[in-house]
């Protein structure tokens, strides 16, 4: 046939054996995977239903909406104004070492602004738009470049009341680059209104979870409700028109939570996108997600599913996570007394605690000894309780710790038709986004031995920079429905100095998503060396519209205009390059030679 990034922050121990990515052992196919033949029933009305938002839920349900508002999830996200952030007048500065730069945050009036210093420069300042976390773990921060989302260089750790740089930044030159996608607003906020063909372009972006996150689309039983007309389906009980969780199968109460609380990496069914979940469906109709095994015993932040999961308590179907947890109210309301109940609901008499009484309390309770508070390997500053229930020192030992490898990596949904294709997918996302080493690489080469999809073989061959192999494996333009696919072909082209078949690959992903910056970028860069100035310069401009603040586009746009000798242009554009990454060296050493020439 011819034809970026969030990181685990993982301790780069050795890596054993990354291959093993089956499904789990005939032990984990217990009640949890059991699919009820009655879903269709207490689904039919998502065909219709579309989301109107939760302020429409407070008229009827004022007390539960006042108390969500309340709890983390309400407060996951939120647009920024006083009375809301952590940031007061004595807030630290936060110092990036690979950048050699300082952040500072602090309010003027009601605006709350990151100013970036560079040696005794202040080459940056820049409007924080929203606030990420409840701030009972973390408060991140968020900036727009118009309609374009990104992260803040800076994060509040509140249980060890410090600030720093979010978790994945240390040892990256990351600044303020950190384009946040669907997958990440998608479990940190209602779903917000993306602009298909773009990466991080929001025209609507929502505060805080919602009311719909877990109990779908609200738009019929808004309707059903002002007529009066409520229905009840006569085999389940159900309100037709909406999800109460509560009284969902176990089963599915579990695939409501483990969309945002099991952490891997996630594949998304080819033809769906991570805002197609609705509450009371079956997970892997939307993704699959695949989980790192750590070689000590440690996990990621939002692994909560995935260690309840190793407990006989939940092996035994006798607790999901709404046995101990109200979403309705945040957690600070809880005293260790009322996890107690919930433990004693099933150990007490012969099954309770061997221990003799004097020695068994705790200021947490049940839990102080049998969930141990832990540390994420991912997220520094952070301690959570583990919810792998066990009996001290047994079984695993002590958890958390932000040692140790990766020794395993396996799907938690299998067998499926498409499984090879799946688990390609994820070793290979794997190494893109969160964790290069090799290994990763050479366990998607054994597979694509299985399948033989030309979107995975590209994007196998894009990551190991073989870019002949890439441009071997390309078939002719309209064969390719995929932008990213119809990019990494373009960039094998680039890389190989076939400018024109690489303008026509790149001109091609534009028209699949014509909002990926970084792609467009490219394209005018590459109309630039095929002398197509002025459609360059028209590229270029589109995409500063659009994202000011893009300041490789600055760069790239001094350098057009300095090869056609308009000078004075181009020493602007690297100093805008400059002053948005000061740690940019070729943009220093133009401005330092355009400058010369001035004076000379």
């Amino acid at each position: 046939m011819r034809g970026r990034v969030v990181r685990w922050v993982v301790v780069p121990c050795c890596l054993l054996l990354l291959g093993w990515c089956r499904g789990g052992s005939g032990g984990d196919r217990l009640w949890w995977m059991e699919r009820s033949p009655l879903e269709s029933r207490w689904t039919a009305f998502l065909k219709e239903a579309r989301y109107v938002g939760r302020e429409a839920c407070r008229p009827c349900h004022a007390a539960i909406y006042d108390s969500f508002l309340q709890s983390e999830m309400g407060r996951s996200w939120r647009r920024v104004r006083p009375g809301v952030s952590v940031v007061e007048v004595d807030t630290p500065c936060v110092v990036d070492p690979v950048l050699q730069q300082e952040y500072c945050m602090f309010w003027r009036d009601t605006v709350l602004v990151v100013v970036v210093r560079w040696g005794e420069r202040i080459t940056r300042i820049e409007t924080v738009r929203y606030f990420v976390g409840s701030g009972h773990h973390t408060q991140s921060h968020l900036w727009m470049s118009g309609d374009y989302l990104f992260q803040v260089p800076m994060t509040y750790y509140a249980q060890a009341d410090t600030w720093g740089l979010p978790p994945g930044f240390l040892g990256t030159a990351t600044g303020f680059d950190r384009a946040i996608g669907v997958e990440c607003i998608a479990c940190h906020s209602d779903y917000p209104e993306w602009v298909v063909g773009s990466f991080n372009k929001y025209r609507v972006v929502r505060e805080g979870i919602g009311c719909e996150r877990c109990h779908g689309p609200g738009s019929v039983h808004i309707a059903e409700a002002r007529s009066g007309r409520l229905k009840r389906d006569s085999l389940t009980g159900m309100l037709t028109s909406i999800i109460h969780p509560g009284k969902l199968p176990p089963a599915y109460q579990l695939q409501i939570c483990m969309r945002c609380h099991l952490q891997g990496v996630s594949v998304v069914v080819k033809g769906k996108s991570f805002m197609d979940f609705h509450a009371g469906m079956w997970l892997p109709e939307v993704l699959n997600t695949y989980l790192p095994r750590f070689e000590k015993d440690t996990f990621l932040m939002a692994s909560h599913v995935e260690r309840l999961m190793r407990s006989a308590c939940f092996r035994e179907g006798r607790v999901t996570c709404i046995t101990c947890h109200n979403p309705h109210k945040s957690i600070r309301e809880f005293t260790p007394e009322h996890y107690n109940r919930r433990c004693m609901g099933c150990h007490a008499g012969n099954r309770g605690c061997t221990l003799p009484v004097e020695v068994r309390r705790h200021d947490r309770g049940c839990i102080g000894c049998h969930m141990v508070r832990s540390a994420p390997v991912d997220i520094p500053h952070v301690w959570i309780t583990d919810h792998w229930i066990r009996v001290p020192g047994g079984r695993g030992g002590g958890g958390g710790g932000h040692e140790g490898g990766v020794s395993g990596f396996r799907g938690l949904w299998t067998p499926f038709p498409d499984s090879v294709r799946w688990r390609l997918q994820a070793f290979l996302k794997l190494y893109e986004r969160f964790w290069r080493r090799e290994v990763a690489l050479d366990s998607a080469r054994a597979l694509l031995s299985q399948y033989s999809g030309l979107d995975e073989r590209i994007f196998y061959h894009f990551l190991k920079e073989e870019w002949d192999s890439v441009i071997w494996w390309a078939p002719g333009v309209d064969q390719v429905r995929s932008a990213w696919t119809a990019y990494r072909i373009g960039e094998a082209y680039f890389q190989r100095r076939r400018w024109e078949e690489a303008r026509r690959w790149f001109a091609h992903a534009l028209s699949l998503a014509p909002y990926l910056v970084e792609v467009r970028m490219k394209y005018a860069v590459t109309l630039g060396v095929l002398g197509m100035g002025d459609l360059a310069e028209e590229e270029f401009r589109r995409i500063l519209r659009e994202h000011p603040r893009h300041w490789r586009t600055w760069y790239n746009l001094g350098v057009l205009y300095m090869r056609r000798g308009w000078l004075e242009r181009a020493l602007a554009c690297f100093r805008r390059a400059h002053a948005l990454n000061p740690s940019y060296e070729s943009a220093r050493r133009m401005m330092e030679y355009l400058s010369g020439r001035e004076s000379g």
